[in-house]
């Protein structure tokens, strides 16, 4: 492990402070990775708000990054309403893996649901 030495000074009213520290390499690493990130936003009356994230791979995997993005604003201040994201992400390898390196896949997904109420008469 090499270690990269920085120092930070810092003036202030009461005089000078000296803060060491080090910046050590990321030590993890993956062959593949999978990642959704979605937001459902809803002003006014809460919604029913589902997701469903499927991420799926077959074999080693070497090089591939697989990644999507989802926003939903409902801005009717109604009832009734309901908001879905369906996502489906899928990756082969094993197909001229030249690492050599069978290392698994990361799969990471957030769906962050919001509802927010809102006045009466809001008019967004």
């Amino acid at each position: 492990m090499k270690l990269i030495p920085l120092s930070l000074i810092s003036i202030g009213l009461t005089g000078t402070a000296l803060l060491p520290f080090a910046l050590t390499p990321p030590q993890a690493s993956a062959q593949c990775i999978q990642s959704h990130a979605g937001i459902q936003l809803k002003l006014g009356e809460p919604a029913a708000q589902t997701n469903n994230v499927r991420q799926t791979g077959d074999g080693p995997c070497s090089g591939n990054v697989q990644s999507s993005t989802s926003v939903q604003v409902d801005r009717n201040p109604g009832r009734g309403r309901s908001q879905h994201q369906e996502v489906d992400q899928r990756l082969e390898g094993g197909r001229g893996n030249g690492t050599g390196v069978n290392g698994p896949t990361v799969r990471n997904s957030v769906v962050v649901d919001v509802n927010v109420r809102t006045p009466k008469k809001f008019k967004p």
